[in-house]
């Protein structure tokens, strides 16, 4: 008798709890906040531009035109991936530099001269056998300008003036050189932090085909089949 009126006792209970069951709301939001996921979203599409081949008894270098200065300068450029910054011929080089065109930072209302001389020696392969030493060395003077390549534009990007040069330098048909390795500052760095996808792609062709191009910020999918 002790037993079934604890039972009967019991049972009231349990019934009361299952009644006040209420089902309950929960509001899940994302782990990534929206700030960033903001941040991650593209706001700059991939620009494809021409490229020329420097063909020297074979074809050796790939060059094209980025635009310095207010108003822009047109500037030939290799592009480098073993390198990280940008330098060029100016100006203030002398006849080490005949043979390239010379950027005129005079002549550019938003060019800013940081006053930094400094002296760089390069590795090349240019002559085909690879040169390491003083053979290949640029002067330099830091500053700042606008840099475009394809129609966008990076304000305020950090450059090299190139001041002087030794006389290897002197057979190149480009005035300076693009760094594209992956610590690369300055232009493409820039491109980056406005939205630009951090790749660019290469269709390299040997000068007897012509039409090479680079793509920045992506990849020109019509230059081959598969994947």
């Amino acid at each position: 008798m002790f037993l079934f009126s604890g039972l009967s006792l019991l049972l009231p209970a349990y019934v009361l709890v299952t009644a006040q069951a209420v089902p309950q709301t929960i509001h899940l939001q994302s782990r990534i906040p929206p700030a960033a996921a903001t941040l991650r979203r593209r706001a700059l599409d991939p620009v494809t531009v021409p490229l020329a081949d420097f063909f020297l008894g074979t074809d050796l270098q790939w060059f094209g035109n980025i635009t310095v200065g207010t108003p822009p300068q047109t500037v030939s450029v290799v592009f480098d991936t073993g390198s990280s910054t940008l330098e060029f011929a100016s100006t203030l080089c002398g006849a080490s530099c005949d043979n390239q065109v010379k950027f005129d930072s005079s002549k550019s209302s938003t060019f800013v001269d940081r006053g930094t001389t400094s002296s760089i020696t390069f590795s090349t392969g240019v002559g085909v056998d690879p040169v390491v030493g003083a053979n290949y060395r640029l002067t330099l003077r830091s500053g700042t300008d606008t840099v475009g390549i394809g129609g966008l534009t990076v304000p305020a990007t950090s450059l090299f003036l190139i001041t002087n040069q030794t006389a290897k330098f002197g057979i190149d048909p480009f005035s300076g050189i693009q760094g594209m390795s992956a610590r690369a500052q300055g232009l493409f760095a820039g491109l980056i932090a406005q939205g630009l996808p951090s790749l660019f792609s290469l269709f390299l062709t040997p000068q007897a085909v012509g039409n090479a191009e680079m793509t920045v910020g992506g990849i020109d999918t019509t230059k081959f089949t598969g994947f």
